[in-house]
């Protein structure tokens, strides 16, 4: 018993983030996120309060646009939400794709 005890309070000393109330990893993000972004109107700031930072920043150097995408774990694949950004910083466009760097044979 006194085992348990100890290693419970080792286990809290060593993650004081993860005990406190409302303190803990950021949520994560999914399609109910993914939906509060505004075609035209949603901007980089607002994106970034919503998602957080983006894991790829892609410059589409054809296009002219920045991309940002999010990967999350879908129903049944790994999948990335894209948001492709205009000129003045809102949002132009978005899609949902397969993550092609993740999958079956690519890692997890």
């Amino acid at each position: 018993m006194k085992t348990r005890i100890f290693l419970s309070a080792l286990l809290a000393a060593s993650c004081p983030g993860c005990t406190s109330p409302g303190v803990g990893p950021p949520a994560q993000v999914g399609p109910d996120r993914f939906a509060q972004i505004v075609k035209g109107k949603s901007t980089k700031a607002e994106v970034r309060a919503s998602l957080g930072e983006p894991a790829r920043d892609l410059w589409l150097r054809r296009e002219q646009l920045e991309a940002w995408g999010y990967p999350y774990r879908g129903d049944w694949e790994p999948r990335v939400f894209w948001i492709e950004w205009s000129a003045d910083g809102t949002v132009f466009t978005t899609s949902d794709d397969p993550d092609p760097d993740r999958g079956r044979y690519r890692g997890p």
